[in-house]
């Protein structure tokens, strides 16, 4: 993208040497700069000093049996996401005191 706003070219999308019978395609792994480098957002709790991931199956090892029922019904919400943060602050009313 710096070549590309400098100089207005992108470079060479190919090299080619036909004295030696060389020919190479520049432009076969490329990369779409638009896009950049793919962020991904991971969360994790930390209960009582045990950090785990935010996924169902090390959240629920957490939740008491007498709030399960609760915890479930929670996570069928289809607005819910275990991806979103403020889905996941709703967790913290199941976690341990």
């Amino acid at each position: 993208l710096y070549r590309e706003e400098t100089d207005g070219t992108r470079g060479m999308d190919f090299f080619d040497m036909p004295d030696t019978g060389v020919f190479l395609n520049l432009d076969s792994q490329k990369r779409n700069d638009d896009n950049g480098i793919p962020l991904t957002d991971t969360y994790y709790f930390s209960i009582k000093g045990t950090i785990i991931k935010a996924n169902e199956s090390e959240f629920k090892k957490f939740v008491s049996k007498d709030q399960m029922q609760a915890f479930k019904v929670l996570k069928e919400n289809r607005f819910w996401s275990w991806k979103d943060a403020e889905s996941l602050k709703m967790l913290l009313d199941f976690l341990p005191q």
